[in-house]
């Protein structure tokens, strides 16, 4: 049996080895292969029908865990340029209100 996962590529090699751990723990710990494809995102996960099915779940579960971590930075990044433009317009609205305004 093998299952079929999409992930995206990035060009970041940072993670690389963190990835390679996690593959091979995965194939370790669950009997199965997971051949490497540089021409694919795809993950292909091939073993036994349980062996599949636990890998598949795992790695599901990291796949989750990774794209809940990009979404709260990205709500962090969004919350911090919007607390940046509300302190940029109390200063213009200061300024403003003592008789000049910092942009001219």
């Amino acid at each position: 049996m093998y299952c079929s996962i999409r992930t995206c590529d990035d060009d970041d090699d940072d993670d690389d080895d963190v990835c390679v751990v996690a593959v091979n723990r995965l194939k370790s710990e669950h009997n199965v292969e997971i051949p490497s494809d540089a021409d694919t995102t795809a993950v292909r996960i091939e073993g036994s029908r349980e062996g599949v099915a636990s890998a598949k779940a795992e790695l599901q579960e990291l796949v989750d865990k990774m794209v809940s971590q990009v979404v709260i930075v990205v709500v962090v990044v969004a919350v911090v340029a919007a607390a940046v433009v509300v302190l940029v317009l109390v200063v213009v609205v200061v300024d403003s209100t003592h008789g000049h305004s910092t942009f001219q």
